[in-house]
């Protein structure tokens, strides 16, 4: 009887976590209207006659975004050593468009912020995966109580054993002897 209630007590607390994990809750985008986020990498750097400096950016779906580069751009990347290079581009627009073009040969990803039309702010992409780190989080804690569960299974199926082997033993008549 109390084999059954431990069955059940687990498979309720084993049910309960799976739902309990498995209730997906969607993001909230930190982008607003008037700002976007683009994740890609620089495929092309022009500037044109009116001295405006365009960029042109690749996600990773493969779509390109033309974007201009204004005075109060800011620009925060990193060089090929790990230092980090901060500026506005009307500061240093030569230095600026160096660095970026650095970036473009190393294929690097960035996060450009922008409007639509005009770039707010450069940097380098967050390389942190936070929503894949999560799911191997999950994962990992999942298997980890699968296995505790299991291990707790194995422990009482080995224990009603031996308590089965116990009573065997207890009742043969040769045990009665040996004990008197």
């Amino acid at each position: 009887m109390i084999y059954r209630y431990q069955t059940k007590l687990l498979v309720s607390i084993f049910l309960a976590s799976i739902y309990f994990f498995s209730v997906n809750v969607d993001p909230i985008v930190a982008e607003t209207p008037e700002k976007k986020i683009t994740n890609g990498f620089i495929t092309n750097i022009v500037t044109n006659e009116e001295n405006t400096t365009i960029i042109s950016v690749t996600e990773s779906d493969g779509k390109t975004s033309n974007l201009k580069i204004n005075p109060e751009t800011n620009i925060g990347i990193e060089s090929v050593a790990g230092e980090r290079w901060v500026s506005i581009f009307s500061e240093k627009p030569q230095e600026s468009i160096t660095r970026l073009k650095d970036q473009q040969s190393r294929l690097i990803v960035l996060t450009v912020v922008h409007d639509g039309e005009s770039i707010l702010s450069i940097s380098n992409a967050d390389k942190r995966d936070l929503e894949l780190n999560l799911q191997y989080l999950f994962i990992v804690f999942m298997i980890a109580w699968i296995v505790f569960f299991a291990y707790i299974f194995y422990l009482s199926r080995r224990q009603n054993a031996i308590n089965r082997d116990i009573k065997l033993l207890k009742s043969q008549p040769s045990y009665e002897k040996e004990t008197k």
